[in-house]
């Protein structure tokens, strides 16, 4: 019994769970006149395709579920425990003379069953997209929260007066309401994006304690407010009071939760206009690497680690419908909450490199996208947030504000290219890049070769200033010169803050910015707050560029950046299909690890004597009954008058080559899936010589004819340090180079294609 309320505790029934059923718990909300009053809710199963109901997008809070709520049944009242927020969304979602009809995943999906939340997690997508309405609870109101509601009903919306408004200090109070009101923790979490994006945007609603707006009008405000702090109106320059002796000012881009979140239910969709069935726009691997601003974790910890790939799921999936067939959909992405983070993540790189275009499939290996996770190593082909650009931090009165810890990412968004190292070449689609073998699960294989080797690098760029030494290793005298080529080039990247060429004033800009600071560090901070708006715009993407990494200078002389734990020494590789080069430090294997896998090799050298036997012993039993189907045969012609016309006589001969040919085949196609790493990859496989032949004598010493041969430099391994920058080496000049460096040269001398095991 409950201590607090005297029930019995309540426990679920369970639910169909079949791939094809659409069956789910909606939440029936008892009626009451005063909000104090008990809460009373029902849980009834539906196998409707069209059941009616609303969906609520909440936050689940730090607090455990301590509030106990009566769930009725047959069997009479019984104790149901919800959060504290949870319990506030109920009282104010109550109607005060009928029942209301609700889908809530806290209470609708048993959280202690994973078997459930496998199958109820996917369906999401259907359950938002189905609901009559999307209630968006951001929790209770305060006079902040009706001061920005009424505000943006009032005056933002007001497009005659929008421009006086972002000009009048008098307005300040209500800009700022709205900054705090977009602040709320429901906007700065990962998962609700699926949830508002799926939704009718014409009946989904905002709700904050008694007051509401609709997304609509809420979507069109945040338009307007992001389009005031970059255009010309410039929200910035508006005097904003003092808050807790803290100036408060729009200028450090507050609230870009709500901006991006908003700006995902534009992009992520787009609504037919016959039928009104959303196509997707974006990839899985933009969803989840873009919105890394984004709180990763969900608030209900029976889903820590798995969930920040999990809680794209319902949105993936009808993303995935869009690129993959059904099968593959169904093969990839199954969700399982039991399954190792690691396997997961293995997953979803598999699935992004097979669907990014070729020359850019395994930027997904340099772009942050994976949180970090207590007592969990990643391998270094998995990018972690702790390399993520911007992070989102609680400055007291200032609220949450984006702060730059990393340089922009090289590779860019998903979808779009700004490189192509490799020139247009791709990983090889016959190579598997996880051999899942035990020894080595947490091994990548990739093609690609070495280019050069780091030979000295400089300190790095703390918070993009750029360091004496820097001016010194692009040998450049800034009182005298004009800034070399492949200094003021590398200090951008050799592009624009959209990826487009260089804008012709950078070589003008960096003249000047170094007059300020001949003898000393370069405070490009100081300079973009105080000096001219080029020369801003010129600082703003060298510390885009520059932050956190080192200066480079290559064993053949290339100027280049390189992330800050690179070391002198690293290699410089392409790799086929990364659309930067990337920096690897080769380790040497200790013996363990090289005695683990040489087990792992004879156990499957033993697996394939195993199966050639098997087929040995079929082929054998389909040969007797092709004798005993010949014998037949013949008694039964030889019983018959033959025309002029007689059919030809069969002969055992007639049958052997293609059975042979079909047991030869599957045993190669075995051989390969057993070792899906083969040669392509430098490690142990198995060979198989001439398996095709007419004579029976042959096929059946096939098992004597199985070779192992050695692995290449298996002794070896490489760690990924992360994607670099080498000026003239960014679109495909590094295959010409090589092409022409080999001319001519012995293969000892050439720089050779190679497998590079990443972990």
């Amino acid at each position: 019994m409950c201590k607090d309320c005297g029930l019995p505790p309540f426990r679920y029934q369970d639910l169909r769970l079949e791939p094809k059923s659409f069956s789910i718990r909606l939440l029936k909300l008892h009626p009451a006149g005063v909000q104090g009053a008990d809460i009373v809710i029902e849980l009834v199963t539906t196998d409707s395709d069209n059941p009616s109901y609303d969906a609520l997008s909440w936050c689940w809070g730090k607090g455990g579920p301590t509030r106990p709520v009566r769930a009725r049944s047959e069997g009479g009242d019984h104790c149901l425990r919800i959060s504290t927020n949870l319990e506030s969304a109920l009282r104010h979602l109550r109607l005060p003379d009928r029942y209301r009809i609700l889908w809530i995943d806290a209470i609708c999906i048993d959280q202690s069953n994973s078997m459930e939340k496998n199958r109820q997690v996917p369906m999401m997508s259907d359950i938002y997209g189905k609901a009559q309405r999307v209630c968006v609870w951001l929790g209770d109101s305060d006079d902040s929260s009706v001061k920005a509601i009424n505000f943006v009903k009032d005056h933002v919306l007001d497009l005659h007066d929008f421009d006086n408004i972002c000009q009048d200090d008098k307005y300040a109070e209500g800009w700022i309401a709205l900054v705090q009101f977009m602040e709320r923790p429901w906007f700065s979490r990962r998962w609700v994006i699926q949830e508002i994006a799926l939704a009718n945007q014409t009946t989904a609603t905002i709700i904050c304690g008694q007051d509401t707006i609709s997304w609509a009008e809420f979507s069109e405000a945040v338009s307007l407010f992001d389009g005031a702090l970059t255009g010309p109106l410039d929200l910035s320059k508006l005097k904003f009071p003092h808050r807790n002796n803290v100036s408060y000012s729009t200028r450090y881009a507050p609230a870009l939760g709500a901006i991006r979140l908003v700006k995902a239910t534009n992009e992520l969709f787009r609504t037919s206009f016959y039928d009104g069935i959303p196509s997707a726009l974006r990839s899985l691997e933009y969803l989840v690497s873009t919105f890394t601003i984004f709180d990763l974790i969900p608030d209900g910890v029976n889903m820590e680690g798995q969930a920040t790939l999990f809680d794209h799921l319902p949105l993936v999936r009808n993303v995935m419908k869009t690129w993959m067939e059904s099968h593959i959909v169904r093969r990839a992405f199954r969700v399982d909450y039991d399954a190792p983070i690691i396997e997961v993540y293995k997953q979803f790189i598999s699935f992004s490199v097979s669907k990014a275009q070729p020359s850019r499939a395994l930027d997904i290996i340099c772009r942050p996208w994976a949180p970090e996770l207590r007592n969990v190593e990643f391998p270094s082909w998995i990018s972690t947030l702790a390399n993520a650009t911007y992070k989102l931090v609680d400055q007291n009165a200032l609220g949450q504000r984006l702060v730059r810890r990393n340089p922009d990412s090289l590779v860019g968004n998903p979808d779009s290219a700004t490189y192509n190292a490799s020139r247009n070449i791709g990983p090889p689609k016959s190579v598997m890049v996880f051999p899942y073998w035990k020894s080595v699960d947490r091994s990548m294989f990739l093609r690609g070769f070495v280019l050069d080797e780091v030979r000295n690098s400089t300190y790095p760029s703390q918070l993009g200033h750029i360091p004496l030494e820097w001016v010194a290793m692009g040998n450049w005298d800034p009182k005298y010169d004009e800034p070399p080529e492949e200094f003021w080039r590398t200090l951008v990247a050799d592009r624009s803050p959209r990826g487009r060429d260089p804008l012709l004033f950078y070589p003008r800009a960096c003249r000047e910015v170094f007059q300020h600071s001949i003898d000393d560090t370069l405070d490009t901070s100081m300079l973009i707050n105080h000096g001219s708006s080029i020369i801003a715009d010129f600082l703003k993407r060298v510390q885009a560029v520059i932050w956190n990494r080192r200066l480079m200078r290559t064993k053949r002389s290339w100027l280049g950046l390189a992330p800050k734990a690179t070391r002198d020494g690293d290699l410089v590789c392409i790799l086929y299909g990364c659309s930067v080069p990337v920096i690897l430090r080769k380790v040497q294997k200790t013996s363990s690890e090289i005695e683990l896998e040489l087990k792992d090799h004879e156990t499957r050298k033993a697996d394939a004597v195993l199966y050639i036997a098997r087929k040995l012993a079929d082929y054998a039993r389909r040969r007797r009954a092709a004798r005993e189907e010949y014998s037949t045969s013949i008694s039964s012609d030889k019983s018959r008058t033959h025309d002029s016309q007689g059919v030809k006589e069969r002969s055992p001969q007639m049958y052997q080559p293609d059975e042979e040919k079909k047991v030869a085949q599957s045993s190669s196609e075995h051989n390969l899936d057993s070792n899906p790493s083969s040669d392509r990859h430098g490690k142990r496989r198995y060979s198989e010589s001439n398996t095709n032949g007419h004579d029976s004598k042959r096929f059946a010493s096939d098992h004597q004819q199985l070779k192992y041969v050695g692995p290449d430099a298996s002794d070896v391994y490489y760690i990924l340090i992360g994607e670099c920058y080498v000026h003239g080496m960014m679109n495909g000049e590094a295959r010409i180079f090589r092409s022409r460096y080999n001319a001519g040269k012995p293969i000892s001398e050439r720089i050779m294609a190679e497998t590079f095991e990443l972990r």
